[in-house]
């Protein structure tokens, strides 16, 4: 179907009287966006969804979303209506939480979702962690219990030597300004409850 021409959004009124944007209001109005995506059938592909969103969503709340928050608009797509196993990814990336660990819950943006491991300390930077640092073994494995959206948000925001060198802890990583306008938008997306399958494993 044809694709309608960008429409006002009932948020973006509000977010023009509120001053700087905030999460719940930038994610009110990224709903509306979405809603109107699928309407418009143009949800079935993340090219196809990420093209719509930046068209339709007002030039300073698309810069904010992405830029203040450091939201991925192909993250947003998979998170939404892609499938939870699937998606970004890295080296540093398994899936599904660790056998004896219960969590449920992301370490960073605190919601109800399927989780993977983040090696604190990222796989490629082991050997010289150990070398010139003397990290041990048991330091080199710590890992947190993270949700899709964050891990690819750690990684997108920060190089692997970053990580292992400065903010190899979960508190660390909370500290970062970045990652604090990060959390206060992932807070306020979809929550799911549903855990990855145990033992999967993406190399």
């Amino acid at each position: 179907p044809a694709v309608p021409p960008p429409r006002p959004v009932g948020a973006h009124a509000m977010a023009a009287q509120a001053g700087p944007m905030d999460a719940e209001l930038l994610m009110e109005l990224l709903e509306e966006v979405i809603e109107l995506a699928v309407e418009s059938e143009v949800h079935a592909d993340a090219t196809s969804f990420e093209a719509f969103v930046e068209e339709h969503l007002p030039p300073e709340h698309l810069a904010a979303l992405t830029g203040h928050f450091g939201a991925s608009l192909e993250d947003l797509w998979e998170d939404r209506f892609g499938r939870a196993d699937e998606g970004g990814g890295d080296s540093d990336d398994d899936m599904g939480p660790a056998p004896w660990d219960h969590r449920t819950t992301c370490e960073l943006c605190e919601r109800e979702m399927p989780l993977t491991r983040h090696h604190l300390i990222p796989r490629e930077t082991h050997a010289r962690m150990r070398k010139r640092y003397g990290k041990t073994t048991e330091e080199l494995c710590l890992c947190a219990q993270i949700c899709r959206q964050c891990h690819n948000s750690v990684h997108r925001f920060w190089s692997n030597k970053e990580l292992a060198e400065r903010l190899y802890t979960v508190e660390l990583l909370l500290e970062e300004p970045q990652m604090q306008r990060w959390c206060r938008f992932a807070s306020k997306l979809p929550a799911r409850s549903k855990r990855c399958g145990q033992g999967a494993v993406r190399r």
